[in-house]
């Protein structure tokens, strides 16, 4: 199984979809970490390999170490922009 771990911010939502739809089809699942988000994305639900993850506190970054990846045999740890 192919993974993509990605972690965004709210000032990067106008080219979250752009990604979004220019990876999902590239990996068996993407693993989206939403920062400073309260709730998941209702834009991204579309996308049945996406996995909206909602962390406990902002980790910047370093959410792409976040989600579980267990089963995984690549992990990509990519950027928004």
């Amino acid at each position: 199984m192919i993974v993509a771990n990605l972690a965004t911010f709210p000032p990067r939502f106008s080219n979250l979809e752009k990604v979004v739809k220019s990876i999902s089809p590239q990996v068996d699942r993407l693993n989206l970490v939403l920062n400073e988000y309260s709730e998941v994305l209702p834009e991204l639900e579309a996308y049945p390999n996406v996995k909206m993850i909602l962390p406990p506190r902002d980790l910047k970054d370093v959410g792409k170490f976040f989600p579980d990846v267990t089963g995984a045999d690549y992990v990509f740890l990519i950027d928004d922009d």
